[in-house]
């Protein structure tokens, strides 16, 4: 599920729920829904459960821990919740950096000439090249990507959350070629981030 939707949306998503075993969810909302339609649900990171009291709201086993932590104050948290089934952590794959509800370049459904299979970019000043998916509910909504892809080293205590949306196809058949071996994508690939899992919240 998208972080916003609306009542229409829900409309949408009823009909197809029933082709799946349940709902990537990733706010309360999408939560909330779940639960209203006795649905499973797995918390993705957009929900940024970051300490003991947003985790402390959450229902189900199955969620993601923010991104922004790293992975001693990950350990710090557990220890503290004391739970039976620990977490996952995002330690691959793009990092999602901003959900847009209205279209960027000022067009309308009618009006619009971007198909489906077409691969939308922005470029910043410094020529970085971000990846701008979009999809449609009611309306169409975009996510802006990272141009970094997030490379951390796998933690095996934990259930490592991957995320392939408009990733290389080379780079995807070569991470899970290797099982994600931090030193071997790292010396082929360099456009990645390590992420906050070494560093923190500063």
């Amino acid at each position: 599920l998208p972080p916003f939707f609306y009542g229409e949306d829900k409309n949408i998503i009823l009909k197809l729920v029933s082709l799946f075993d349940g709902l990537y969810v990733e706010s309360f909302q999408g939560i909330a829904f779940a639960k209203e339609n006795s649905l499973n649900y797995f918390i993705g990171t957009d929900v940024n459960l970051f300490n003991h009291l947003s985790v402390g709201q959450v229902e189900t086993t199955l969620f993601t821990l923010s991104k922004e932590l790293s992975i001693k104050e990950i350990n710090s948290l557990v220890n503290r919740l004391n739970v039976k089934n620990l977490p996952f952590i995002q330690t691959f794959g793009s990092i999602k950096l901003m959900d847009i509800l209205y279209c960027p370049f000022g067009k309308n459904c009618n009006t619009c000439n971007i198909k489906n299979s077409d691969i939308i970019t922005l470029k910043d000043e410094d020529n970085r090249v971000y990846y701008l998916r979009r999809y449609k509910l009611s309306t169409c909504r975009f996510e802006l990507y990272n141009p970094y892809f997030l490379l951390s080293k796998k933690e095996t205590n934990y259930s490592n959350l991957v995320n392939f949306i408009g990733l290389n196809l080379d780079l995807i058949q070569f991470a899970t070629k290797n099982n994600f071996n931090y030193e071997k994508i790292k010396d082929i690939y360099t456009n990645y981030t390590s992420g906050n899992l070494s560093n923190g919240v500063k």
